[in-house]
């Protein structure tokens, strides 16, 4: 892949995203849908199972495997990330695609799939690891403060910390956001050299990427940011439990949320690797069929100003040519009948 970069531009790139989104609209809701199940399982079906191991008696070996299990639930959504990846980038590619290209990472023999959810999990256990040592003295701070604990300054004690942590995991991921698609259009690439350019990618247009990111879908950023704290708040009065109207209210807000995190996650999954597409180079060969109707417009009128001056310049050489076939046709049909 070429290591020269061109600044995109964003109507352009809408364009084609939107584009791209009618083309496989099913294909991406269905991919985003089975994604998100399959992640959610895998990260939390071994919490589960960590909470009912640690129900009965607790050893060294059983937190050893509960740790384990934990570990291998985050590798496996990272397996998920690199197929959700590659589907949605062959999308863009307009290319074939199954649902099958999810489960891509799971036949990797090079082990670079591997070796690249290893590096992630590696990122995540370090914030984490922070994060924990950040909200060490609060949460102690809390158990020493008198004989009985405040669950509830626990639970919200908890609740920040772990909304710090995953806006940190974000920030630390988001340089790596193009690795995935370059280990798949680079098949013989290291895995470190993926991470690397995609730093690399990511830094020469850090601020341009998160704004293209915020046009593809700010309507539904905004919808989640109005709703969300609105939700928590009816939720902290009671408003669910106000008979039948509070409770139809409660999943009325439910189903948007959800609505609008669907919709949004379909246009960032799209957006990533059209923006990597068009600043690499690569949608160039594309752009014929994504002009904007203005310039398509400007063109069209200059090609009608040129035939009706050729015509008005010309008219006799017009006129002879319209002749020219029917002379021939005379002397084709002269010819037929003698």
């Amino acid at each position: 892949m070429d290591r020269k970069t061109i600044i995109p531009d964003y109507k352009i790139m809408r364009m084609i995203l939107n584009q791209c989104l009618r083309r496989n609209q099913n294909n991406v809701l269905f991919t985003v849908l089975i994604y998100v199940l399959l992640y959610i399982s895998s990260t939390t079906i071994p919490v589960m199972i960590s909470n009912m191991m640690l129900g009965s008696s607790v050893s060294l070996g059983m937190l050893f495997l509960i740790i384990l299990l934990l570990l291998a639930g985050i590798v496996i959504s990272q397996y998920l990330t690199y197929g959700k990846d590659v589907i949605v980038a062959r999308m863009v590619e307009k290319k074939h695609i199954t649902i099958g290209y999810l489960f891509n990472g799971f036949r990797d023999k090079t082990k670079r799939v591997l070796k690249a959810s290893l590096l992630f999990l590696a990122i995540f256990m370090g914030v984490g690891l922070i994060s924990g040592i950040v909200s060490l003295p609060f949460i102690a701070s809390i158990f020493m403060s008198g004989e009985s604990i405040d669950m509830e300054a626990m639970q919200r004690t908890m609740l920040i910390f772990s909304g710090i942590s995953i806006l940190f995991t974000l920030l630390v991921s988001y340089p790596f956001i193009f690795t995935w698609i370059l280990m798949y259009r680079m098949p013989e690439a290291p895995v470190l050299e993926c991470f690397g350019l995609s730093a690399k990618l990511v830094f020469s247009q850090f601020f341009r990427i998160i704004g293209f990111l915020f046009y593809c879908c700010w309507k539904y950023i905004v919808i989640l940011a109005i709703f969300i704290p609105l939700d928590y708040f009816l939720e902290r009065i009671g408003f669910s439990k106000a008979g039948m109207g509070g409770s139809i209210f409660a999943i009325l807000f439910t189903v948007l949320e959800i609505s609008a995190e669907i919709n949004m996650m379909m246009r960032i999954s799209l957006a990533v690797p059209i923006y990597l597409f068009s600043m690499t180079g690569v949608l160039q060969i594309h752009l014929s069929e994504y002009t904007p109707p203005s310039q398509e417009t400007a063109i069209e009128q200059s090609e009608t100003e040129q035939t009706e001056n050729g015509q008005a310049e010309n008219p006799a050489t017009t006129e002879s040519q319209q002749t020219a076939p029917e002379n021939k046709a005379d002397n084709g049909e002269s010819s037929s009948e003698s």
